[in-house]
């Protein structure tokens, strides 16, 4: 496969994405992407914008890293009818702007026409940063600062914290208050949280209000601690916030009202570091921004089938456009068709094996089985390889390194899959999926203590099935503490799909694992660079020879070659990169090998003559 020229290119696009895209243009800040038609100065505008807005938060919560552990692009589109057409539901194109997140992707669209296009979606980024960044909490704290944090107004050389939105000083000072201990308890999916009406607008505009006395007179620590009283202690809110607050909850709220009737809006300075003019930026290539608007539509369930043809609109001009490709395989994965979406990774990996959402997609097909049967003996390590490649080139990727605990686990490496875990939690702190991959690695490990910590956090769950389930694992842990049967881990959080028709089961990776006892495979991956000399067919399997110069000795006059023996136990199976399919006829080309060393515990013994086993052949 090889690229077309850009001329090419640009006469097999059709017209109107042509035309369409003529005058797109992307931003890269220190921490997200901008995508927009509606100028430089604009994108670059919009840009600072939302790293202003990173920065607030890290000050405002005291974290001095502020993890993304979803890539994040902002689309700021010229205007408002091109908002309308991406955005995923009616009720966004409503308030300007929009939100769709994804595992693997965020994206946030803005009319950038509108005067102040920002605050309708500060509030949904704020909500993200607290997802990555914030222990969970109860809901009055989450949208009181999100209303207090998307209420912000922003210059180039200012943010101001502290004005209220609109209505709000009207309804707050014509309402009855609700009693704090009140406002408190109120759960997600009740019809205060939920439903629009006066409750619904009082409980947002109060608990901006406390929020705002939280932030003025530096609480947090105090609110903290209130959360421990109340989430892990299980203390009534009316007995916590004397605790913590030093005062009950009716002095509590009349020193929330002072605030908020006294109170100065806050000015901070745009850090230095923040300079729009030097944030690079580039022209989008007519298919670049096309591939770019699809992704928009293909992460919104109301817009698949949109996507499906944008996409091929954009192979069409560049057959080998990764980002198409990728998109297409996503799409597929979406409809359960695991043959074509395992096509469109397999030929997204040939042509650029270095990126990350290419490598976590073909992990997680890997884990879409219907039964663990079907999961041969190679899935696992696959899983590995993809997953430590996608981490490394996202180190903040959190589904990633989930997933990549998971593989561990069915590997059976429980230390590994404890620090891809925790790696996944610290990035994702409120997930409870993350959390449950890491309290069973730590179950697997033994570590009992650990394993227990974890367990009793998620008893507290708002999720019914999350906490009984985590009060049944707790009971066997206590169990197993005292000598009794050992406690092994549950299946992975990754659940295989429902079943599907026969056309849309999942494809053949190779014969499924025999059900036999079989020793578990802890080899480690490693990676070696050499000559392929030639390649031996056997059917399905195969096995390179390979040529390595060593050092030469002390005082020698020429260099030692050492040859070794691979074995590919599945030709079709092995990760290929760059090159298209497995050749029997390789001879004498540089090769880069991932490969477990030895042979497998479980195989023939005639595998102990080889050096070790293929994971995947980089093509040099």
């Amino acid at each position: 496969m090889f690229r077309r020229s850009a001329i090419a290119l640009l006469l097999l696009l059709p017209c109107s994405l042509r035309a369409a895209n003529q005058s797109w243009m992307e931003v890269r800040t220190p921490h997200l992407v901008v995508t927009s038609d509606a100028g430089e100065k604009k994108v670059r505008e919009v840009g600072l914008r939302f790293e202003q807005m990173r920065s607030v938060f890290g000050m405002l919560l005291q974290r001095t890293k502020v993890n993304i552990p979803v890539p994040t692009e902002i689309v700021a589109f010229a205007t408002p009818g091109e908002m309308e057409k991406h955005a995923p539901s009616s009720r966004t194109r409503l308030a300007g702007g929009f939100f769709e997140a994804g595992e693997d992707k965020n994206f946030i669209g803005i009319d950038a026409s509108s005067e102040n296009p920002y605050a309708a979606v500060f509030h949904d980024y704020a909500h993200m940063l607290l997802d990555a960044n914030y222990p969970r909490t109860q809901p009055w704290f989450d949208e009181g600062f999100a209303e207090y944090f998307s209420a912000a107004q922003l210059t180039n050389k200012e943010i101001a914290i502290g004005a209220a939105h609109e209505g709000y000083a009207q309804l707050l000072t014509s309402a009855q208050w609700m009693p704090l201990a009140e406002l408190f308890k109120v759960p997600r999916g009740s019809k205060v949280y939920d439903e629009n009406g006066d409750h619904r607008s009082l409980f947002y505009a109060e608990s901006w209000a406390v929020a705002h006395y939280v932030f003025d007179k530096n609480k947090l620590q105090e609110t903290a601690q209130y959360f421990n009283l109340v989430e892990n202690q299980k203390m009534r809110p009316g007995e916590a916030i004397p605790k913590a607050f030093g005062m009950d909850a009716e002095a509590l709220l009349k020193e929330v009202q002072n605030n908020y009737r006294t109170a100065a809006v806050v000015r901070i300075p745009t850090p230095e570091a923040l300079n729009p003019d030097l944030f690079p930026l580039q022209k989008l290539p007519s298919v670049a921004a096309q591939a770019r608007l699809a992704d928009v539509h293909a992460h919104s369930p109301n817009h698949r089938t949109e996507a499906a043809g944008e996409f091929e609109a954009v192979l069409k001009a560049d057959p080998n456009y990764v980002p198409a490709l990728l998109g297409l395989g996503y799409l597929a994965l979406q409809k359960k068709d695991f043959a074509s979406a395992a096509k469109h990774f397999k030929d997204a990996i040939t042509v650029n094996a270095k990126d990350a959402r290419v490598l976590y997609y073909s992990a997680v097909l890997l884990s879409m089985r219907q039964d663990q049967r079907e999961m041969h003996p190679s899935d696992p390590a696959l899983m590995e390889t993809y997953l430590v490649g996608a981490t490394n080139l996202y180190s903040d990727f959190a589904a990633a390194w989930n997933l990549l605990a998971e593989a561990r686990l069915q590997e059976q490496k429980p230390e590994p899959a404890i620090a891809a875990a925790a790696n996944a939690v610290q990035l994702g702190p409120r997930n409870e999926n993350y959390e449950k991959t890491l309290g069973e690695a730590y179950i697997a490990a033994r570590q009992w203590d650990n394993a227990s910590y974890v367990f009793s956090a998620l008893k507290n769950s708002d999720n019914e099935t999350v906490a009984r389930d985590a009060e049944d694992t707790l009971r066997e842990i206590e169990t197993a503490k005292a000598g009794g049967k050992f406690v092994s881990a549950k299946k992975p959080s990754v659940q295989p799909p429902s079943p599907a028709a026969s056309e849309e089961q999942p494809i053949d990776h190779g014969e499924p694992a025999k059900q036999v006892d079989e020793k578990p495979d802890t080899r480690p991956v490693k990676f070696i660079r050499a000559t392929l000399a030639g390649v031996f067919c056997d059917g399905k399997s195969a096995v390179l020879q390979l040529a390595l110069t060593a050092p030469a000795a002390k005082g020698a006059k020429s260099t030692r070659i050492r040859t070794m023996k691979m074995l590919v136990p599945d030709i079709q199976q092995v990760i290929l990169i760059n090159a298209d399919t497995f050749s029997c006829d390789w001879r004498n080309q540089k090769v880069g090998l991932n490969y477990k060393e030895g042979p497998s515990p479980s195989t023939v013994a005639k595998a102990a003559s080889y050096d070790g086993d293929v994971v995947s052949i980089e093509m040099h």
